[in-house]
């Protein structure tokens, strides 16, 4: 940054040295809190638009809708079926170390 005044005598013409990375991670959190600025906004305005109740209900209805998708049950019941192996393996392992000590 600035190292002393002699370097930049007017601090609002001065320009900070920044690496072309921290320039991409400043403008990409910049592009997601816009985007969720605007979901937001869209959905406070969808809520009031159609009425609390409408609204909850079509989402309600839209997620008994996915849920009923036999690709998403499919997805479900293999995602579960690897956390149960994943956490025995990891409880035998822990158990095999404790026993060995």
């Amino acid at each position: 940054m600035i190292q002393n005044r002699q370097e930049c005598e007017n601090l609002a013409i001065c320009q900070l040295k920044l690496s072309p990375i921290k320039i991409r991670e400043i403008f990409a959190a910049s592009i997601m809190g816009f985007v969720i600025t605007v979901i937001a906004i869209i959905a406070v305005l969808s809520i009031i638009g159609l009425g609390v109740g409408t609204f909850f209900t079509g989402v309600l209805h839209g997620a008994q809708k996915v849920g009923s998708n036999p690709v998403v049950q499919n997805a479900t019941g293999e995602a579960k079926q690897y956390i149960l192996n994943e956490t025995k393996t990891q409880i035998n392992q822990i158990a095999d170390q404790n026993s060995g000590k």
